[in-house]
């Protein structure tokens, strides 16, 4: 009797277990599935955009090619310094009977061999070569540099479109919120139509406002993605500070960094030098030529009553051009013009780039300048408009006074997140001015993505 109980008690623990089992086992592959899904957050800050812009950008991937295209031309310059070996075969065939000599005649060989210009211009176009690879290498940061501006103008033109858009949504909210008590105070003969009316209009303003935004913030966000090839739903990052800083060192200072440190100037200070080798090139088609060879040949006769033979010879010879018709003088005059070109551009853009430095050092001291003020009216525009709504509530103020109070502080929200992101724009355009602007993976190893933009 007590065994039957037993059993009795037993089965309906092993069927709870049993449940209990096949539960853990049906939920179970979802959730380690779940667990080893991949973060699909993309969500990127500045310097994770540069990283991938180097590694994605066509327009750099190509001037990495013309740098493997300028290696390539200094190994044909150093192979002119080399001497050459060859190797020939021939069969000759005789089918005239009366032929004396052998019917057949089977010839090989080794040809080694060089000439050289005496003036030495195979060792100017080798050293040419090798400064056409170290200006390769200026032009590809100078479109990476630049590259990289347009992806960091990009990112903070992004970052003023999603504030837009979130200031125009407060505005939206508040002006719902004045609509909404107007209806109420219309209802009650304590406002007018044209009270309602003057609401209405500025809130469809208001969405007319956060409409174009979204559609900037979407033009900006295709921009950035076909610059740095981006997933359709990623976010941006703020910068950590609510402003950029200004630099230490004063402007001078910074045009003198510039001139020393921008590839492009570097670039063109090896155009004159290789436009100088070019003319030294040119000026060797005036000079002899000394040309070297050595021959080794073996001649195999058929039939072979004839004996094989061996020879070997040496030679020398010195070749003078007289007249080339003209064609070495035109092509030292075009090398000279080349020469002046270079000046000229080198020239030029010493000017350019001290003019690009300066614009950039007073836009960003224009809008650090002016900041602020711009804090100073936002926080009395936010004073004025939460004074008046009190008004407005209590009856002591209209809704032309609300409107007029909140149009100014809507203004000033958007002038002062405006113009801290110029901060920024004014201090990347600086930085990309003096040469400062490369990859800065390589500088920065920690973000701080929390942010004090909004105002």
């Amino acid at each position: 009797m007590r065994n039957s109980l037993y059993i009795k008690q037993k089965i309906p623990f092993a069927t709870t277990f049993l449940m209990i089992f096949a539960l853990i086992l049906l939920f179970l592959p979802p959730v380690l599935q779940a667990g080893t899904e991949p973060d699909q957050n993309h969500s990127f800050h500045l310097d994770e955009l540069y990283t991938m812009a180097v590694r994605e950008a066509d327009r750099i991937h190509m001037a990495k090619e013309s740098l493997n295209m300028a290696r390539s031309v200094q190994d044909q310059a150093r192979s002119a310094i080399r001497p050459h070996v060859e190797a020939f075969a021939g069969h000759s065939f005789y089918p005239d009977r009366s032929h004396m000599d052998p019917d057949r005649l089977n010839t090989f060989g080794l040809r080694l061999g060089q000439s050289i210009t005496l003036n030495g211009k195979e060792w100017t176009a080798l050293q040419m070569s090798k400064k056409a690879i170290e200006q390769s290498g200026r032009d590809l940061q100078s479109i990476t540099t630049a590259y990289l501006l347009e992806v960091g103008s990009r990112f903070y033109q992004m970052i003023r479109a999603e504030e837009e858009i979130r200031i125009e949504k407060a505005e939206i909210l508040r002006l719902e919120r004045h609509l909404e008590e107007v209806r109420t105070r219309l209802r009650l003969s304590d406002a007018t139509r044209p009270d309602l009316l003057r609401t209405q209009a500025a809130l469809s303003g208001a969405k007319s406002r956060h409409s174009a935004a979204r559609e900037i913030l979407e033009d900006q966000r295709s921009m950035l993605i076909a610059l740095v090839n981006l997933p359709p739903d990623f976010t941006l990052m703020p910068p950590s500070a609510a402003q950029a800083s200004r630099p230490e060192e004063s402007l001078a200072s910074l045009i003198q960094e510039a001139l020393d440190a921008r590839p492009e100037i570097q670039s063109l200070k090896l155009r004159l030098e290789m436009a100088e080798d070019k003319i030294q090139i040119e000026k060797g088609g005036i000079w002899p030529t000394l040309s070297w060879s050595a021959r080794y040949q073996d001649t195999r006769p058929s039939p072979s009553e004839h004996s094989d033979t061996t020879s070997l010879s040496v030679g020398l010879e010195l070749a003078v051009p007289l007249y080339t018709g003209g064609l070495v003088p035109a092509r030292i005059r075009e090398a000279q013009a080349e020469k002046r070109m270079a000046a000229f551009q080198y020239n030029q853009i010493v000017r350019d780039i001290t003019l690009e430095v300066r614009r950039a050092w007073h836009g960003l001291e224009k809008a650090l300048g002016s900041l602020q003020a711009l804090e100073d009216q936002l926080l009395f525009a936010t004073e004025n408009y939460q004074a008046v709504s009190r008004q407005f509530e209590v009856g002591l103020a209209n809704i032309l006074d609300l409107m007029d109070a909140n149009s100014l502080m809507l203004t000033a929200q958007s002038s002062l997140a405006t113009t801290r992101l110029d901060t920024h724009l004014a201090r990347l355009a600086l930085d990309h001015a003096t040469g400062r602007l490369k990859n800065t993976r390589e500088n920065k190893k920690t973000h701080n993505p929390e942010t004090v933009m909004s105002p």
